[in-house]
């Protein structure tokens, strides 16, 4: 069977944009061996069709869209299930909203969500939802694990938008809660992002994932924080089991 040229170019972008996320469409062009033209005439039709997208606050770079997550979770069948399963026992342990999210070049797109049966505030992100990395629970324990260097490099490709008085001002301040971060193994959004809602959050090992319970400011006393910290390692380490990195 004659091999359909229109369809390996294609996925050869989404490949490389995959491992690339927030790559130019002249970086685009260099690893597919196409033409710049061709490579922006295909990366339109991606971006038409939801596959692709031009990442948020960074024109001109591009990274895989919300369209094709949702496919790929589509298919990951029972492994979705059970995993959606750890996520709704994790925020009826808390009382909280609990989340998964991905990171995708310079954010993290919300892909799973439970809602607990009794909660004072229950979060209203939404699947499939992007937010920045410094800002974010889930951002902050993606963003710990990579070195100073890496993270300079992140805080000059982005804008310090300040939501509410509590949001990282600067690479450092930014820098200063992701060495807490590391200290104590989970991330912290204290009404970072929205006054009033608080979360707490930790990296999935082995994946760029991370799990947070969220919800109203009041709820995240420091005994809660503990048991809500106690109630994610649980979490993490059963997607661990799960094998959360092979449907990602």
């Amino acid at each position: 069977m004659k091999t359909n040229q229109s369809l390996v170019r294609a996925f050869a972008i989404l490949d490389h944009l995959s491992g690339h996320a927030g790559a130019r469409l002249s970086e685009v062009a260099v690893a597919t061996g196409l033409s710049v033209p061709t490579a922006h005439r295909f990366l339109k039709n991606l971006l038409d069709l939801g596959v692709a997208r031009e990442l948020v606050g960074q024109p001109g770079r591009y990274g895989l869209g919300h369209r094709l997550h949702r496919l790929v979770q589509a298919g990951a069948g029972d492994d979705r299930r059970e995993a959606q399963g750890i996520l709704q026992e994790l925020a009826d342990a808390t009382a909280l909203t609990a989340f998964l999210a991905v990171r995708e070049g310079d954010e993290v797109v919300y892909v799973l969500r439970a809602v607990p049966q009794r909660s004072a505030l229950v979060a209203t992100t939404r699947i499939g939802h992007s937010a920045p990395l410094y800002c974010t629970g889930v951002g902050k324990a993606l963003l710990a694990h990579d070195d100073e260097a890496a993270v300079l490099d992140y805080c000059r490709r982005i804008h310090f938008e300040p939501l509410t008085s509590r949001t990282p001002r600067d690479a450092a301040d930014l820098l200063r809660r992701l060495a807490t971060v590391r200290r104590s193994g989970v991330a912290r959004d204290d009404e970072e992002c929205e006054i009033g809602v608080a979360c707490t959050a930790m990296a999935v090992p082995g994946t760029e994932a991370a799990i947070s319970v969220s919800g109203a400011a009041s709820s995240f006393s420091a005994p809660s924080i503990a048991m809500h910290t106690t109630a994610l390692q649980r979490a993490a380490h059963r997607l661990v089991q799960l094998g959360l990195e092979a449907w990602l």
